[in-house]
């Protein structure tokens, strides 16, 4: 019998599903089937779990049926497992009532068989932290402390259902400080801790009692980082081994840093010293934090000097706002122009993106636009920032607005308009905006793509490759490679207009980016207020029209 029983159907250009009542005890065969599920089968079933609709009952009994046998044994399957697991957290979590003794050891018996699936032990760790049901907490403290996740944003995962007013603090300590001692654990017991005191959810701070303890934990941790600093590396596994263990000593040092703070413990001041020190500057930025809040007069002033750093800018000037002394910053640190950058400085110094901070920043242009997501417009910037090495100058263009954009493909010869457009674009989420690539066309699609590819042959363009079709709210359009004029490029084609971009330089535009130009254009189109600001380092917004790499056809 087949895994799954599913009706799929196509009466209008957006291939539509329906998914037929799947039961907890068919659905628990997916995960613990020894047999390989082919990629037809993955498909349909990720169709299934988006459209479950359980009851708790419903999950209580997948989970029961699920703990019982091994599994998952392949890849696709702990994938499955995955999906299931992020449908079954809102209901268990608002279905209080569901919860016994059976359902945690249900749970905890998964969490044991799962080992080799760090995420999934992760995502079972995460429902028992939060759920209301105490000895699910009691469980969670056992099961984290005894095999913790190793990856940061695991971790970050499995405690972030605590984060809340209702946190279950007697059952979480003192015995969740334990952790301290493990490294992959001891910065996020301590954020907790750190975020129930300042939110005032416990009277005290959790780990008072070991402040002794935290003052030897902090000047060990500088002892590292100040080894890891005169460390010579000469191998790219040692370059990436020290990385891990400045990484991990970094965000301990950071938590310590506030709880000391939090706590008060002025014993901590001799060892907050050496962190002004220390090349990382968030650290400087925390160190300079604690020390004033312990009343430090050093720790005041470094943070009004760390202020002129944008990459730890803002830090600089809530810490020094919280500590009431906000206006003792220098205006042009504080300026909403000096916070843009700042903005732009510690996005682009993530591991993510650059994992540094940029050598140059620039305002080049800000307006108050519509702005997908937002009610009401905002104020939007636009920041060149470069980074300069032996090799040369790398640079781009960001936005910085409600998010803060970076594209990889090279944007500083576009105009602003377009700019704007693109990272709008990559905001904008509707089940009235849909793209496919050439994987997921139907004969429906097909049809439209000849339409469209025809109305690019017909103005010109040879050599097209389709590479992506799209809809935005009804409207057709096609993204292909081309060939205009001897030249190589893509064209954005649909019953309107076609538009060209040439793919010169290094970091041209790529399908990604023009289909994000595409939606952000529509969407000012649609939504066309707009306020132009002027600003100190620049001149005022322009808006230019298309430029000779993004020209519009009627």
């Amino acid at each position: 019998m087949s895994l799954l029983y599913c009706v799929v159907y196509r009466e209008d250009p957006f291939v539509q599903a329906s998914i037929m009542r799947v039961e907890p005890t068919q659905a628990a065969r997916w995960i613990i089937t020894p047999e390989p599920l082919s990629e037809e089968e993955c498909r349909q079933i990720e169709a299934a779990i988006a459209h479950l609709g359980w009851s708790g009952e419903d999950w209580r009994q997948w989970f029961l049926e699920t703990s019982s046998a091994a599994g998952p044994h392949q890849r696709t399957q702990a994938v499955l497992a995955e999906r299931m697991l992020d449908q079954a957290r809102q209901s268990l979590v608002q279905n209080s009532s569901i919860w016994d003794s059976e359902l945690v050891a249900a749970i905890a018996n998964w969490f044991h068989r799962a080992a080799e699936w760090e995420r999934i032990s992760s995502q079972l760790l995460s429902l028992l932290a939060g759920s209301s049901y105490p000895p699910a907490v009691d469980i969670f403290v056992s099961l984290l402390l005894h095999r913790p996740p190793q990856t940061p944003s695991l971790v970050a995962a499995a405690f972030q259902p605590l984060f809340r007013a209702d946190c279950p603090v007697d059952t979480l300590f003192p015995r969740l400080l334990d952790a301290l001692s493990q490294p992959s654990l001891a910065a996020a017991v301590l954020d907790l801790a750190n975020y129930l005191t300042r939110r005032g959810i416990v009277s005290e701070h959790p780990a008072r009692e070991r402040a002794g303890e935290l003052v030897g934990l902090m000047g060990s941790l500088v002892r590292r980082l100040e080894q890891c600093e005169e460390q010579q590396v000469s191998s790219s596994q040692q370059f990436h081994d020290v990385a891990r263990q400045v990484a991990e000593a970094i965000a301990i040092t950071i938590a310590l840093c506030d709880a000391l703070a939090l706590i008060g413990v002025e014993e901590a001041i001799p060892k907050l010293y050496p962190l002004l020190e220390i090349r990382h500057r968030r650290l400087q930025v925390e160190a300079a934090a604690a020390l004033a809040r312990l009343g430090d007069e050093t720790g005041k002033e470094k943070l009004k000097e760390l202020a002129a750093e944008p990459v730890v800018r803002l830090y600089a000037v809530q810490f020094a706002q919280e500590l009431g002394f906000g206006d003792e910053i220098a205006e042009e640190h504080r300026s909403p122009e000096a916070l843009m950058l700042g903005r732009a400085a510690l996005m682009l110094a993530q591991p993510t993106y650059f994992g540094v901070a940029p050598s140059y920043l620039e305002l080049l242009d800000v307006r108050r636009i519509a702005w997908p997501g937002e009610e009401m417009p905002v104020e939007v910037a636009l920041v060149r920032y470069a980074y300069t090495s032996d090799q040369g100058e790398w640079s781009n263009v960001a936005a910085v607005g409600p998010t803060v954009g970076i594209c990889t493909a090279d944007l500083a010869d576009l105009a602003p308009d377009d700019i704007y457009a693109i990272f709008a674009g990559m905001e904008m989420a509707h089940e009235e905006i849909r793209h496919w690539d050439q994987s997921e066309w139907t004969e429906y699609h097909v049809a439209e793509i000849a339409r469209l590819e025809r109305r690019l042959r017909d103005r010109g363009y040879l050599q097209i490759e389709p590479q992506l079709l799209g809809a935005f709210f009804g409207q057709w359009f096609l993204i292909a490679k081309a060939q205009r004029e001897s030249t190589e490029g893509i064209a954005i084609a649909d019953d309107h207009e076609v538009r060209w971009f040439p793919t010169t330089g290094d970091r041209p535009l790529g399908v990604r980016e023009l289909l994000a130009l595409y939606q952000g254009r529509k969407f000012f189109e649609a939504f066309p207020q707009r306020e132009d600001i002027e600003f100190e380092n620049g001149g005022e917004g322009e808006s230019p029209g298309d430029d000779a790499d993004g020209n519009a056809e009627s």
